[in-house]
């Protein structure tokens, strides 16, 4: 961990219950301090002691700061997925809204919406968030994907959106096909998709020409989406736009 700027230590100083938390911490320090100055007031002085305890002191204080600094970190991130839950739940209501008409508001849908949060340097992608849609006892955030598969994987790989659909006659020996064709999915990975997915789209999170995040949704309808540049496409894009400068705040 680098060492804490000045901004990180006034933070951390204003929140609340720090004392509590750093006690062991300075205790180490005073102790430590204590023998380092009996160790410098003999004759001759036994620097090697010195330093040595001094080190150690320094060593257990910078350790619990940075435990400090991970809970502080872990809180914050705790409120950006508080703040993308309530995004999703909107653009879910937004895109509903359009779609729904007398001829199929009885039709099920299937609409799901999720965040994925991209890591350039594992080539990784974590779902940060719930699916938006789709009421689960398992939970599904935190689940890890890889850049080289699925359409998120293309969405990032391309740095545009990623958009596919599958028709709804379709077996499951031609799903599999499709899968392992067009998204590069093993056969583990397969069993593990939902396939009663037809229509899905993964729009780039872009902060600094960089694919920080994707948005991804699916439906179990295959014309769900309607095509590229359509409205229901165009909302979807609009709300990238709005999570990029989420993502570019934190």
């Amino acid at each position: 961990m680098p060492f804490p700027s000045i901004e990180s230590v006034k933070e951390t100083l204003r929140a609340k219950g720090w004392f509590e938390e750093n006690l062991i911490a300075i205790g180490a320090m005073v102790y430590s301090g204590v023998l380092v100055r009996k160790c410098l007031i003999v004759d001759p002085p036994d620097w090697p002691s010195a330093c040595t305890i001094g080190a150690l002191g320094l060593f257990i204080y910078y350790a619990n700061w940075s435990k400090l600094q991970k809970k502080r970190i872990e809180v914050v991130n705790q409120k950006s997925v508080t703040h993308l839950d309530a995004a999703q739940d909107t653009l879910y209501d937004i895109v509903l809204q359009h779609w729904m008409n007398k001829k199929n508001k009885d039709m099920d849908h299937g609409l799901r919406i999720c965040v994925f949060h991209h890591d350039e340097y594992q080539g990784i992608l974590t779902q940060l968030t719930e699916y938006t849609g789709e009421d689960l006892e398992e939970k599904k955030s935190g689940r890890t994907f890889s850049t080289k598969t699925g359409v998120i994987g293309q969405c990032v790989t391309t740095a545009n959106p990623a958009y596919g659909r599958r028709s709804e006659s379709s077996t499951m020996e031609d799903f599999i096909k499709e899968a392992a064709r067009d998204y590069n999915y093993s056969a583990k990975e397969i069993y593990e998709l939902s396939s009663d997915r037809y229509a899905w789209i993964a729009m780039p999170v872009i902060v600094n020409s960089k694919v920080r995040a994707v948005l991804y949704c699916d439906s179990k309808l295959e014309n769900f989406f309607g095509d590229k540049n359509k409205p229901r496409y165009n909302i979807i894009a609009s709300a990238a736009l709005g999570l990029a400068r989420h993502f570019r705040r934190d």
